[in-house]
């Protein structure tokens, strides 16, 4: 059973996610800044990296830049891609989809995504998703997924249990190549990872150096261990 999922705000990791899905059969509307969309009428949408190699026609997608007061029943789960300071005007946007009941999931860095999700949605149609996996573009309309830390969680915005939808979509992203489990609290994921970048990242920067070389350092290991207590 194929799903229609819509990708609102398909940067790297939108786009990267809409042409493994597209790949996989499923069909895709990717909602992204029309500079980004004549690249991928003339080239297509590629994707390769440690989880192999995809590929999805412009024909096999479809293109946009403008959803406000369009018809949304034929969705059946939208994922919304943007960075966290454009979450509010996303979720705007969002909500003029006229008879759109589907699942809306946060798949975005930061924590408070979720929370405003479940304000103009509901608890019931709000999740989010923890990923740690690192993309880059190699080209026009080219995506390579470099690295990856652990499948993405997908939870409810609301813990303590797995509703089906969380379960259905992590399993059509997962079919799709990118791995990806069901959770019951994505909130505490999403935590680790906070914590995570709180400890990497400004080391990383300020030393100039990968993660790898700041674990394998007693002195680095001191430091990151102080900023999670």
């Amino acid at each position: 059973m194929t799903t229609h999922f819509l990708i609102y705000g398909a940067g790297t990791v939108g786009q990267a996610l809409g042409c493994m899905l597209a790949s996989d059969g499923n069909q895709v509307t990717l909602v992204l800044r029309e500079r980004f969309a004549e690249v991928i009428k003339t080239h297509g949408l590629s994707v390769s990296g440690i989880f192999g190699d995809y590929h999805a026609e412009a024909d096999e997608l479809h293109l946009t830049s403008l959803i406000t007061g369009t018809e949304g029943s034929h969705y059946d789960a939208i994922l919304l891609t943007t960075k966290s300071y454009d979450t509010t005007d996303a979720a705007n946007d969002l909500s003029t989809l006229q008879n759109c009941s589907c699942p809306v999931v946060s798949i975005q860095n930061a924590c408070g995504n979720i929370e405003q999700l479940i304000e103009l949605f509901g608890a019931e149609r709000s999740f989010g998703a923890r990923v740690i996996t690192g993309f880059e573009i190699t080209g026009p309309a080219r995506i390579r997924i470099t690295v990856s830390a652990d499948a993405i969680h997908l939870g409810a915005g609301i813990s303590g249990t797995i509703p089906e939808p969380a379960v259905s979509i992590a399993a059509a992203i997962d079919q799709a190549g990118m791995p990806c489990i069901a959770v019951e609290d994505v909130h505490q994921s999403l935590f680790a990872k906070l914590l995570y970048n709180c400890a990497l990242n400004p080391l990383g920067a300020v030393l100039g150096v990968n993660y790898g070389a700041l674990a394998g350092v007693p002195e680095t290991r001191i430091v990151m261990n102080g900023i999670i207590d």
